[in-house]
């Protein structure tokens, strides 16, 4: 299990089924082009 874990994730079109794991100590980016989810899956978080 990671410090940090989500399963499923779905909010309208931009997220669905987003499933992640961040180890404890990782330094991890979220990438993507404009309107693709970024902010919303971290405002989720």
């Amino acid at each position: 299990m990671g410090a940090v874990e989500a399963r499923d994730l779905s909010l309208g079109t931009a997220l669905s089924g987003v499933s992640f794991s961040l180890p404890i100590g990782s330094c991890t980016a979220v990438l993507g082009n404009n309107g693709s989810g970024k902010s919303t899956l971290l405002g989720m978080l």
